[in-house]
């Protein structure tokens, strides 16, 4: 009955068979990472918060998410190296794999409802924290090393938290988190998963005829950003569509709203209670 089923564990590379994507592929370093007690955490952190309270079947995960993010973000970078030899390296390929996968890796309990509760706390910046500390890690290390290339960790962090880091290659940095257009694999992936674990709805986005519609434009300035075939018009409009939609029925859902304040409420009496205690 489980969503996700891992293969190959013991390979450098890992298959995985999802529902909403199908079969996925995982290059060596991802596949690392994915097998990792930090990114197994995730399992137990759910994807839609309270919702699931409203949506009784909402419960997938933090985990499954970024699996999803991972194997789009490959897809799209392998899309842009073969469309653009020389200017899209397999390391850039392999690094956006790796930014998919931990750009959540510093969620708290029930998601974003944590940080609504806790105000000075960011996922993003907990999750490249989280990062730099397992880089230390001697194997890890030498695996990002040799897939990643040099300056491996800083890319990663900049794909993460969508800022560039050179404006040649701004298009790199919008793939997984894009602060431009909103269209993203963190956001395609989620919309997909979340309309089909809380009302059973699938296929609502041609995500692969998006990956595919994906182009890279210079402007005169220099500056080389990530921008979408004409053709695809229609599929990327329904993005922002979905998107209303589900903000609508269910993350803002009133039901939804009152389950997450009950949520907050609850986490501040218990944080306050063991500050109270001196932990």
């Amino acid at each position: 009955g489980a969503r996700i089923r891992l293969l190959c564990s013991q390979n450098k590379e890992m298959r995985i068979f999802c529902a909403v994507h199908g079969t996925m592929d995982l290059g060596e370093c991802a596949a690392h990472m994915a097998q990792t007690t930090a990114f197994h955490r995730l399992d137990g952190v759910r994807q839609l918060g309270g919702c699931s309270f409203v949506y009784p079947s909402a419960t997938h995960t933090r985990r499954e998410h970024s699996l999803g993010v991972a194997y789009l973000s490959r897809k799209a970078g392998l899309h842009l190296k073969q469309r653009y030899p020389g200017l899209v390296l397999s390391t850039d390929v392999a690094r956006l794999e790796l930014a998919g996968l931990v750009h959540d890796l510093g969620h708290g309990p029930f998601s974003h409802t944590f940080e609504a509760c806790f105000e000075t706390f960011s996922h993003e910046k907990e999750g490249v924290r989280l990062l730099r500390a397992m880089a230390r890690d001697t194997t890890f290390g030498e695996i990002a090393a040799r897939c990643l290339g040099e300056g491996w960790l800083d890319a990663v962090e900049a794909m993460v938290l969508g800022r560039t880091l050179d404006p040649a290659y701004t298009f790199l940095f919008q793939i997984v988190h894009n602060h431009h257009s909103g269209i993203d694999t963190d956001k395609l992936d989620y919309l997909e998963r979340d309309c089909h674990a809380a009302m059973g709805s699938v296929n609502l986005l041609s995500v692969g005829r998006i990956l595919e519609g994906m182009r890279i434009i210079d402007s005169q300035d220099g500056i080389r950003t990530l921008a979408f075939d004409e053709r695809v018009e229609a599929e990327v409009c329904n993005v922002y569509r979905i998107r209303t939609m589900m903000h609508r029925q269910v993350y803002q859902h009133r039901s939804v709203l009152l389950v997450e304040s009950l949520l907050v409420a609850m986490l501040q009496r218990v944080d306050a209670a063991r500050a109270a205690a001196g932990q």
